[in-house]
């Protein structure tokens, strides 16, 4: 049986991230909380790039995580 891997399981040094986050709902929600603590630890482990997607509707949400807002 196969392994579920953790971000923690993976080297992201040097490398780009993409993030599918959940940022609809309120600015404090706990979805928005558990994201920022991902993309602060992501940028400690020296990932070069990290882009975080959601719905169009989120920007605010995504602002406050201070990261590349990219609506391709």
């Amino acid at each position: 049986m196969n392994k579920l891997l953790s971000v923690r399981d993976i080297s992201v040094a040097k490398k780009s991230v993409l993030v599918r986050a959940d940022l609809e709902g309120e600015m404090d929600s706990a979805r928005l909380r558990v994201t920022k603590e991902l993309v602060g630890y992501l940028r400690e482990q020296g990932a070069e790039r990290i882009k975080v997607i959601g719905h169009k509707g989120s920007i605010a949400m995504v602002e406050e995580l201070g990261v590349d807002i990219n609506w391709d």
